[in-house]
C-alpha cells in the first residue's frame, strides 16, 4: 500500500508514513464473491422498496406490502455487514488512541519534521498510556532542548532522573547544567544519580569530600594524617572544629597530630571553584611530648668563628636542617658540635622520640662576619702548593707517582683554635670513581696563610702542628 499524501510505499501493518506522518486509514478487505453479493443483496432491496409495474393487490381498497423471504434475509445480512464494518472503524479508532507505540511512532515522525506542538502532544499521550516507561520524557526534554529552551529542557530531564536513572537522560541533564555553568548543581546530580562510569567521566566538575588517611580515635602516640583529594583541586582544614574556608589552613604536607585533641574537618574545593561538603574527624592523641632541644650559641652576628652545640631531652634524638625547611627524621641527625659557616645561615631543629613525638622547632639565625685576609681558595691553594714542595705528590693538581690517583683537598669549615682563625681543610685520595678520606685534616691562618696540620682530641678538639 502506498501514502495517499506522498505516495511512499508503506510497510506491512504501519498506521502512519514514516516520510511525511500522515495517518493512513484502513478499510477491512472484502472477498469478490462477498462484495457482489452485499451489492446484489442491496439491489434487490432497492427494487423491492421501489414501485412495481405489476398491479399492488386489493384487500378491502387497503395496500399490502410483499417480501418474500430471500429478500429478507439478503437485507439482513447487508445490514450486518454494514455493521461490522462500523465496529471495525470504531476498533481501529479506539486502538490508536490507546496505543503507546502509534503514539511514539506519530511523535518521532513529528519530532524529525521539527513539528514540536505536534511531537510533545504524542509524548504526553504515550507516557500517559506507560507511566513505566520514561523515553516520551526524554524525548520532551530533548524538544525543549533544540528549541534552545534550557531551564524548561533541565526541569524534564531531572524529572526523568529522579524518576528512574536513565543514562542517556543524565548525560543530557549534565549537558545543559555546564552549557548553564550550573556548576553546583551538576556536582550534587552526580553525586545523587550518577555511576561511577559516569563520574569518572565527569570527575573534574565534581567536588568530592576528601578522604582521611587515618580513621578517627585515640591514640598512643604521634600520627600523620593525610588528607587526600579525589581530584585536581585544594584541601582547607581547621583542627579545632571549626567550618574551613579558603582563609583557612591550605593542605599541603601531612599533618602531625601531637599530644592532645583534635577535631579535623576538612572541605575540597575543585578547579572551578565548587565545594564538597565539609568532613570531620576527631582524634585523641596521648604521647609524651620530648621537651625542647637546647641550642647555643644563639641566635646573633659573631666576628670569631663558633661551634653550635645542642643539649638533646631524654629519649629522643635531635635533627636539623641548613635549607630553612622542618626537620623530620629523614633530616641530618645532630651528634657532634656544628662549626657556623662565614656569612649568613640559618638552622632548625627538632626533637623526636622514639614515639614520634616532636617538641617544637627551634630555629637559630647566625652572621658569621670575620675579617679574613686569606680566602678559602687561596688557604686551597697553600695546601696543594705545600704538598708538591715537600714531595708528597708529583704535581700541584696532586697526582701521586706510580699510581693513577690523587690527593684532593676541600674545605670543610672555620674553627678557633689556640686563639687562631683558621679554615679547615679535608684531605681525600681518588682513584677513578672511588672516593675516600685520608682523615688528614689541614688548616690554614685566616690572617696569614700559615699552614697547620690539625690533630683531632677528645670532645671535638684539635691542636695544631706546623706542617
Amino acid at each position: 500500500m502506498k501514502c495517499p499524501k506522498c505516495g511512499h510505499e508503506l510497510g506491512e501493518g504501519n498506521l502512519y508514513c514514516e516520510v511525511c506522518g500522515e495517518e493512513v486509514y484502513i478499510v477491512p478487505d472484502f472477498e469478490p464473491e462477498i462484495e457482489n453479493s452485499i451489492s446484489d443483496v442491496l439491489s434487490d432491496v432497492a427494487d423491492q422498496i421501489s414501485p412495481q409495474e405489476t398491479p399492488k393487490p386489493v384487500v378491502n381498497e387497503e395496500p399490502v406490502v410483499v417480501i418474500n423471504r430471500k429478500t429478507f434475509v439478503i437485507g439482513c445480512a447487508a445490514i450486518l455487514a454494514l455493521l461490522v464494518l462500523c465496529v471495525a472503524l470504531i476498533g481501529f479508532y479506539m486502538f490508536k488512541d490507546n496505543s503507546y507505540d502509534y503514539q511514539m511512532k506519530q511523535a518521532d515522525a513529528a519530532f524529525l519534521a521539527k513539528d514540536y506542538v505536534t511531537a510533545e502532544e504524542y509524548y504526553e499521550k504515550a507516557f500517559s498510556l506507560n507511566k513505566d516507561n520514561t523515553e516520551p520524557l526524554y524525548k520532551i526534554g530533548r524538544i525543549y532542548e533544540e528549541q534552545g529552551n534550557l531551564p524548561k529542557a533541565e526541569e524534564i530531564y531531572g524529572k526523568v532522573v529522579g524518576y528512574r536513572y536513565e543514562s542517556e537522560a543524565m548525560e543530557s541533564l549534565i549537558n545543559v547544567y555546564i552549557q548553564e555553568k550550573k556548576y553546583n548543581e551538576l556536582n550534587a546530580v552526580l553525586l545523587q544519580y550518577a555511576d561511577e562510569d559516569l563520574q569518572l567521566k565527569y570527575i573534574d566538575y565534581m567536588a568530592k569530600p576528601p578522604a582521611f588517611s587515618l580513621e578517627e580515635g585515640t591514640y598512643d602516640d604521634v600520627k600523620s594524617l593525610e588528607l587526600i583529594p579525589s581530584t585536581e583541586g585544594a584541601i582547607y582544614y581547621t583542627l579545632d572544629g571549626s567550618e574551613p574556608g579558603s582563609d583557612c589552613n591550605l593542605y599541603t604536607e601531612p599533618i602531625m597530630l601531637k599530644n592532645g585533641e583534635y577535631k579535623v574537618n576538612a572541605v575540597f574545593v575543585n578547579s572551578i571553584g565548587v565545594c564538597s561538603q565539609i568532613v570531620g574527624h576527631k582524634y585523641m592523641i596521648n604521647s609524651d611530648v620530648p621537651d625542647d632541644p637546647i641550642v647555643s650559641p644563639a641566635d646573633g652576628t659573631y666576628n670569631v668563628p663558633q661551634l653550635i652545640t645542642v643539649i638533646a631531652p631524654i629519649g629522643a634524638n635531635v635533627y636539623y636542617t641548613t635549607d630553612d625547611s622542618r626537620p623530620t627524621t629523614g633530616s641530618a641527625i645532630y651528634t657532634d658540635p656544628i662549626a657556623i659557616p662565614l656569612g649568613e645561615s640559618v638552622y632548625h631543629f627538632i626533637a623526636i622520640s622514639s614515639s614520634g613525638s616532636e617538641s617544637e622547632e627551634v630555629v637559630c639565625r647566625y652572621n658569621l662576619d670575620v675579617d679574613t685576609r686569606v680566602t678559602q681558595e687561596k688557604a686551597l691553594e697553600i695546601v696543594k702548593n705545600r704538598q708538591f714542595e715537600i714531595g708528597r705528590v708529583i704535581s700541584p693538581e696532586g697526582n701521586v707517582e706510580g699510581s693513577e690517583g690523587k690527593y684532593m683537598y676541600a674545605y670543610s669549615e672555620l674553627r678557633y683554635v689556640q686563639n687562631r682563625t683558621l679554615y679547615f681543610i679535608s684531605e681525600y685520595y681518588q682513584e677513578g670513581t672511588i672516593r675516600m678520606s685520608t682523615g688528614n685534616i689541614f688548616a690554614v691562618d685566616v690572617y696569614d696563610g700559615h699552614l697547620y696540620q690539625a690533630i683531632a682530641g677528645s670532645n671535638n678538639t684539635y691542636t695544631l702542628r706546623d706542617f
